[in-house]
């Protein structure tokens, strides 16, 4: 047996073991602080195995974690002399390490690997001393709120990114790394075309400029490798940043501009043979808080995610009161660099879930398995748009980041694939399809204990951007001048009724129809108010041939089948009055009675209140008075009825 070079902590019922060349750990091992273990062989930590380190954990071979790791306050080193591996069995649950504080320093030529799927979670230091740390694939570094990155030190991190390959598509990117503080393209975007090989030494991407402005793709040897590296035309190169939204305010950027961590960018495809193409990012990770100031209201920035670990939509939206939704730029297959030619459009993701968007369904499958609606977690290297919904600055924070791969589900980079939100949530898909074949898709969605109700709610509502000629989009609030993609409200009522508009520029067949729903039992239907029609889309789609114009008060979506309730059934006791205990009197009038007037009253009988043709599903009105017994008197025409409220 060969010997084990061992400074040995103390042991808690470990067994440790000696086999084909490891150390292995199959019990309860824990490094007391101010001791070190020691090993040149490779280290496991086995399904059964429990490892806890506080004080130096010094490995020069490889380590292999399949059992239970915990970081307090010790420090792993890998001082290797050649390339050592970080990496688990397939059929290990566990895909991931925590350490504490991870020293890397390894003087062979290349550095650190990090097997395809598995997350790297540090919760202290991060110090690269020498070599670099390489994440293979999905791989992921995960640091903690207070984890730092030492400064200094030779190592850089590599990661890959893939991103449509289609000359004429543009992708929206943003880097996981920087130099310096910023990042520029030519110096931390490398071609990953022979990366599987080549994991180490990828080759800097090349740029071009000038008609007909088309990238090109790599020229690959006989064994592999990348002979010369891919070209991407600077011509598609921009950024956004406190626009309006107008199309003259992109930014046209250079391969040398410097831009900061969380800022996004767009780059069309170098027009390789594949659908997809690989990129490689290097440089020092991203890591802590990244703050945008100077957020004005109304205005779009195009950001991204800044970490190599995918980031948690959900929480960026809850930490940021200036961001009520994500959109994300999905190419749906061009053919021309011209922009009226272009079959793109954003895909959304807020509070409530995440949208498709709006693409030839023959081309990318709108409302099928092809499109995919953008879910909670945001992948690595991911560009997208804001619109500030107020002057707070725009943070980006550790506590944000998470361990989700794309292929896992929920961080799909945005590509292809269906992937189901993993809430609980109560959520119907309804689609929209013109005589062209461009799919919209709209979430509707029920989220029990939230602070969602009937009226618009930031975070929970999303404005559609990128309205078509041909569109369908919800209406809140009675607010015509505001086209909504997602609709978020509270527990699910079967009496709610969500009116829709659509808006019609050609003739020909304009079909609506349920795409999805998730975790949702109930017939959705479509009412028709001037055919008095009610449309079960739970059965089947519908088929529309209208006159070009806009429908801003024919349809609603409902969950009863009014065909069967009958129209003229419709009484007093359909209208719903009460306080929402926000300020607010809410007056549901599901199936759209005729509200003459609305009045409140005190106990002593004063009018405090009086509104006149209230129009609409759902009416909030403001309501500040002191505490106490209120009467509201509603006169319709079906008749008057009082209703007493408690504030």
């Amino acid at each position: 047996m060969k010997q084990i070079s061992l400074l040995l902590a103390f042991c808690l019922g470990s067994q440790l073991a000696y086999s084909q060349g490891k150390v292995i750990n199959k019990g309860v091992l824990k490094i007391e602080s101010g001791t070190s273990f020691y090993t040149l062989l490779t280290f496991e930590n086995e399904l059964t195995g429990s490892l806890t380190n506080e004080g130096d954990l010094v490995l020069r071979a490889d380590y292999k974690n399949q059992g239970i790791t915990t970081a307090t306050i010790g420090t792993t080193h890998l001082i290797g002399t050649t390339n050592q591996r970080m990496y688990y069995n397939e059929t290990s649950p566990l895909h991931s390490i925590n350490i504490n504080n991870l020293v890397i320093n390894n003087s062979s030529s290349t550095g650190i690997s990090v097997d395809d799927n598995y997350a790297l979670i540090i919760k202290g230091d991060l110090t690269l001393t020498n070599g670099d740390l390489r994440l293979e694939g999905e791989s992921q570094l995960v640091q903690g709120s207070s984890s730092t990155l030492s400064a200094g030190g030779a190592g850089s991190l590599l990661r890959d990114r893939q991103a449509g390959a289609n000359t004429y598509a543009y992708n929206y990117f943003s880097s996981p790394v920087n130099n310096g503080g910023t990042y520029n393209l030519n110096t931390e975007v490398f071609d990953g075309t022979d990366a599987s090989i080549n994991s180490f030494t990828p080759q800097l991407i090349q740029f071009n400029s000038g008609s007909p402005y088309n990238g090109a793709s790599s020229v690959v040897g006989s064994g592999g490798n990348v002979t010369t590296p891919l070209t991407i035309s600077d011509r598609w190169l921009y950024t956004y940043f406190n626009g309006s939204g107008a199309y003259s305010e992109w930014i046209s950027i250079n391969p040398s501009s410097p831009l900061s961590p969380g800022q996004g960018y767009t780059m069309k495809g170098p027009g390789a043979v594949s659908p997809n193409q690989n990129y490689v990012f290097k440089g020092k990770p991203n890591n802590g808080n990244y703050t945008f100031s100077s957020i004005l209201l109304g205005n779009y920035y195009l950001l991204g995610n800044p970490y190599p670990s995918a980031l948690d939509a959900y929480q960026f939206i809850t930490d940021n009161n200036a961001i009520d939704a994500l959109y994300i730029w999905v190419d749906g297959g061009s053919n021309s660099h011209y922009l009226s030619d272009y079959l793109g459009s954003y895909a959304t993701r807020n509070l409530t879930g995440g949208t498709t968007a709006s693409v030839p369904a023959e081309i990318s499958g709108g409302g099928t398995s092809t499109n995919a609606a953008l879910g909670q977690y945001v992948p690595v290297g991911q560009g997208f748009f804001v619109e500030a919904v107020s002057n707070d600055a725009i943070v980006f924070s550790n506590s944000q980041r998470a361990f989700v791969t794309e292929a896992a589900g929920d961080s799909k980079f945005y590509r292809t694939a269906y992937n189901k939100d993993a809430t609980q949530k109560n959520l119907v898909r309804l689609g929209y399809e013109d005589p062209e074949g461009f799919h919209r898709q709209l979430l509707l969605g029920f989220i029990p204990n939230s602070p969602a109700n009937l009226s618009f709610n930031n975070g929970y509502d999303a404005f559609m951007n990128g309205l078509r000629a041909d569109d369908m989009y919800f209406i809140i609030d009675d607010d015509l001048s505001k086209q909504y993609v997602i609709q978020g409200v509270g527990a699910y009522d079967a009496t709610n009724l969500f009116p829709i508009g659509v808006i019609i520029s050609e003739e020909g067949t304009h079909t609506i129809m349920l795409d999805e729903v998730e975790n949702f039992t109930d017939d959705v239907y479509l009412y028709d108010n001037v055919l008095e029609q009610t449309y079960n889309l739970s059965q089947g789609e519908l088929e529309l041939n209208l006159e070009p114009g806009e429908y801003l008060d024919r349809f609603k979506i409902m969950f009863q089948d009014q065909n069967a309730l009958g129209i003229n059934d419709v009484s007093l006791e359909d209208l719903k009055v009460f306080y929402d205990n926000d300020s607010h009197i809410i007056i549901n009038n599901t199936w759209g009675l005729e509200i003459n007037t609305m009045a409140v009253y005190n106990i002593l009988g004063q009018e405090l209140l009086r509104k006149k043709n209230l129009r609409g599903v759902n009416n909030s009105i403001q309501f500040q008075h002191p505490k106490g017994v209120y009467v509201i008197v509603v006169e319709t025409d079906k008749g008057k009825k009082s209703y007493k409220i408690i504030n």
